[in-house]
């Protein structure tokens, strides 16, 4: 196997082919938060500090430790919150540490992978919003205005509106063919 140090990185060795492909998603996920965390400095610059950790590491592991497991909340979770745990729990489990003498290319080409799934997820499912000053309506609350880009997905929430198709069975009409036959004799009698 064919290894080289990277750019990113003088310490992290892994195989040649593979560098050109880091990078790339390295440049990717740099492109996403800046587009992401927009006019939020602190926040772009904690998470390139963590991209650029990640990436000087030789497994590409993010060096945020998994949050202790927290209780569940009370009441119904938004989608935003249903998708964070989502996440946080696929993250937790898909960039799990390896032995670096062990990482093979396709545990590299399934790192990066993730890594551009994040920078993906990063710009169609994150959003910005920052706590408007006017005075709102006692009743309605505090007001948030949200920073849309883009590259946002913006759903219609029709698909959850219709019920779920039930499964189709090889033999359907067999229930209302009974009941015609059973009506058919109860007449003929």
């Amino acid at each position: 196997m064919n290894a080289t140090r990277t750019a990113l990185s003088p310490t992290t060795v892994m195989p040649a082919h593979i560098v050109p492909h880091a990078r790339s998603t390295y440049r990717t996920l740099l492109r996403a938060s800046s587009r992401t965390f927009a006019g939020d400095k602190a926040s772009q610059s904690q998470f390139r500090n963590i991209i650029r950790q990640t990436f000087a590491s030789p497994t590409l592991s993010s060096p945020i430790s998994p949050p202790p497991p927290t209780p569940p909340p009370k009441g119904p979770l938004t989608p935003c919150e249903t998708k964070a745990a989502q996440l946080n729990q696929r993250s937790a489990s898909a960039v799990a540490p390896i032995e670096v003498e062990k990482m093979t290319e396709a545990e590299y080409a399934e790192r990066l992978k993730h890594w551009r799934e994040v920078a993906a997820i990063l710009r169609q499912n994150v959003v910005q919003g920052r706590k408007v000053d006017a005075p709102a309506k006692e009743e309605e609350g505090d007001v948030w205005k949200l920073r849309i880009t883009p590259d946002t997905e913006l759903g219609d929430n029709e698909d959850n509106r219709l019920s779920p198709k039930l499964p189709t069975t090889p033999f359907p009409n067999r229930e209302r063919q009974r009941r015609r036959r059973q009506a058919d004799q109860g007449q003929s009698v």
